[in-house]
């Protein structure tokens, strides 16, 4: 599927694009809040202030992706990969990253105010600028983590 037929048959209301394959497609600014990409493969997408409030993908294949100033409120992301991702300036209010893998993935300066972490791999992510207070780390693997201020860590 085309970028340009995902965006129309959204246009027409459908939301269910699970499994699709995106592979470097550009999708800046878009509106896909509620869209289904679960298992989809968006590796090296440009996916810049795309709006996925709501959105499911999990499961998905997300590596180099750069998802910089996008909207991921209440977005469930949990066992995606998210591996060298850039996610700068990302609001992740309430998502759900359970079990992702965000090995290298650059979080600086991010939102993540009751975002669900537990048994994510943050191994070697940049996590400076961003508030980790409210999150649910639990169990999160964040080995050489470059992590934020000791304030943004408690509550």
């Amino acid at each position: 599927m085309s970028v340009e037929e995902l965006l129309q048959k959204y246009a027409e209301g459908e939301r269910n694009f699970s499994g699709v394959s995106l592979i470097g497609a550009n999708l800046v600014e878009v509106n896909l809040s509620g869209i289904d990409l679960s298992k989809a493969d968006l590796s090296e997408a440009n996916l810049t202030e795309v709006n996925f409030s709501q959105a499911n993908l999990r499961k998905a294949n997300m590596r180099k992706v750069n998802l910089s100033q996008a909207n991921l409120q209440e977005a469930n992301l949990s066992e995606s990969n998210l591996i060298e991702a850039n996610l700068i300036e990302v609001d992740l209010t309430k998502a759900n990253l359970n079990e992702a893998n965000l090995t290298e993935a650059n979080l600086g300066f991010s939102v993540l105010l009751e975002t669900n972490l537990s048994m994510a791999n943050l191994c070697n992510a940049f996590l400076v600028g961003t508030d980790l207070s409210q999150a649910n780390l639990e169990y999160a693997v964040l080995h050489g983590a470059v992590m934020p201020d000791k304030e943004k860590l408690s509550s």
